[in-house]
Order: structure tokens, then C-alpha cells, then sequence
């Protein structure tokens, strides 16, 4: 009963991501200097989003993307009128 509970858990605790999320195409780059380091995209009209630090597996793995093209889907954040700032929900590497 309670291995059915945990799987039951982890699995609702799973995102789902449905096609309304927003997904951006383009080249993951470092910006700003030491300490002070962001991830960002760039897309292929030049416009950059800063993408929100965190402490995630995820972002982690996307550390690494630097200079790759990727597709990254991602929600605004909470506040509406920031829009050069992402938050990261999931990213693929895009093979050209």
C-alpha cells in the first residue's frame, strides 16, 4: 500500500507540459561576468531571454548546452512585466 502511495506521488509529481507552454528556438549562451552569471537564449532574430537561476538537475544540464541549439520550453515568470526573463520547464537539443 505504501509503495502504491509513493508511486502514485511521483508519478503526479511529474510536469506535464501541454502545448499551450511557450518554447523558444535557439543558441544557449553565458552573459555577465563571475559571480554574476546568467544563462540565456538566443534566437534566431537576436532577441535574448535570461533564464531564471536555479538549483535544479535541470539547469544544470543545460549549463552545459552552452554555444548548442535547443528548444527550450518555459513559463513566464510571476511577474508580468519582466518579459526578458524564463523560467526553465524542459529542453531538448535541436539537431540541424
Amino acid at each position: 500500500m505504501v509503495l502504491l502511495a509513493v508511486i502514485l506521488w511521483a508519478c503526479g509529481s511529474q510536469k506535464e507540459l501541454d502545448e499551450a507552454t511557450p518554447v523558444l528556438i535557439g543558441t544557449v549562451y553565458v552573459i555577465g561576468n563571475e559571480p554574476f552569471t546568467d544563462l540565456s537564449i538566443q534566437t534566431d532574430d537576436r532577441r535574448v531571454r535570461v533564464i531564471q537561476k536555479d538549483t535544479t538537475e535541470l539547469y544544470r544540464k543545460l549549463w552545459k548546452m552552452q554555444g548548442q541549439k535547443c528548444r527550450i520550453h518555459f513559463r513566464p515568470p510571476n511577474v508580468a512585466l519582466d518579459s526578458t526573463h524564463i523560467i526553465l520547464e524542459q529542453f531538448e537539443l535541436v539537431k540541424e
